[in-house]
């Protein structure tokens, strides 16, 4: 939550470099704290602290890395910032300008979405009501709302997996573990996925991603000790899920971002501040992201407890589902607005 607060700041602060400046001094002397700490207090303040420098960090790294990168290459670069959040900071370390004059707050708009949505916001130039047009834009939440089922599902198997192959293989934890590289290994096609963004917009992987996973999810939920070679198999579908997920979370991302310029080009010159609400974005997106993380075991093992395996999965692949469908009507939607000569 506390990202959410540092991006209502950013896009207020004067330097959004002095800021991320000041959240790496931060991170760096918290986690110094931390490992000198001798006592369970000193360990749970350091660890405070360096969750406030994190949201410092990965919300203000984000907002200057999107600046810097342009339309051009978000996606890539969304890409490899998802695929792993240690690569983002060293990214965003070296190649934010010397002048923080040069990052421009001025609206970008992606090549394409798949979103049928004019945002028509009508906002006063104030930044008083820059939550409101975000939370009011359908273009944005929906963005936001598949970023979590994306995230949640994928963060469910940290809780689910290995007691799963535990239970129906009798194999140990440590042997188990090795399941979840067929899961990593495809993230690093995140930047490929990126590049489809950046070429072609966000619509296509997202398609690719979902129609990947449903009918992998729904395969694995049949993996059962009755299967012939179950294991070899269940490393294959798990290698297709994990495809599915770098072909559409860091599009998902893109689309994000891409509502909140659009939003930005229809509002009044300034009408929030010389920053525009890029920050306030991208905080409430990380926030989302985070809460993927945060509730994603927490449902896949009261799901599997309660409907067991199969069901969880079967569940997993109508979630994905619903964002396909989403995707197609919007995208129908989308062709007949560029014909028109709108800007979406």
């Amino acid at each position: 939550m506390h990202q959410v607060f540092f991006g209502y700041l950013a896009d207020l602060f004067p330097s959004r470099r002095t800021l991320f400046i000041l959240g790496l001094v931060l991170l760096s002397l918290s986690t110094l704290f931390f490992a000198l700490a001798t006592t369970v207090w000193a360990l749970l303040a350091a660890r405070i602290l360096q969750g406030l420098s994190t949201a410092i960090v990965h919300t203000i790294g984000y907002t200057l890395l999107t600046e810097v990168v342009g339309k051009e290459h978000l996606g890539k670069a969304m890409g490899y910032t998802r695929e792993e959040e240690a690569e983002f900071l060293d990214t965003t370390l070296a190649i934010v300008p010397k002048n923080p004059s040069n990052i421009t707050a001025e609206p970008r708009r992606c090549r394409a979405s798949f979103i049928n949505v004019r945002t028509s916001v009508d906002v006063a130039p104030t930044r008083v009501y820059a939550y409101r047009a975000l939370l009011t834009s359908p273009r944005f939440i929906i963005a936001l709302t598949s970023l979590f089922v994306v995230n949640n599902i994928a963060n469910g198997f940290d809780s689910t997996l290995v007691p799963f192959v535990q239970d129906a293989f009798d194999m140990p934890a440590s042997r188990v573990a090795l399941l979840f590289l067929a899961l990593a290994i495809p993230m690093l096609l995140a930047p490929l996925s990126g590049w489809l963004a950046d070429h072609h917009g966000p619509r296509l992987p997202v398609l690719a991603g979902t129609v990947v996973a449903i009918p992998s999810l729904g395969l694995l939920s049949m993996v059962s000790r009755a299967t012939a070679m179950p294991l070899l198999k269940m490393i294959m579908v798990l290698v297709f899920v994990g495809l599915a997920f770098a072909l559409a979370m860091g599009p998902l991302g893109v689309e994000a971002i891409s509502a909140v310029h659009e939003i930005e080009g229809q509002s009044a010159p300034d009408a929030f501040g010389a920053h525009g609400i890029l920050a306030r974005a991208i905080g409430l997106m990380n926030t989302i992201v985070a809460g993927g993380g945060l509730l994603g075991p927490l449902y896949a093992g009261f799901v599997r407890v309660a409907v067991g395996w199969k069901g969880l999965e079967l569940l997993n692949a109508g979630l994905c589902a619903g964002i396909l469908v989403l995707t197609l009507l919007n995208g129908r939607g989308l062709t007949e607005g560029q014909n028109e000569g709108t800007a979406v």
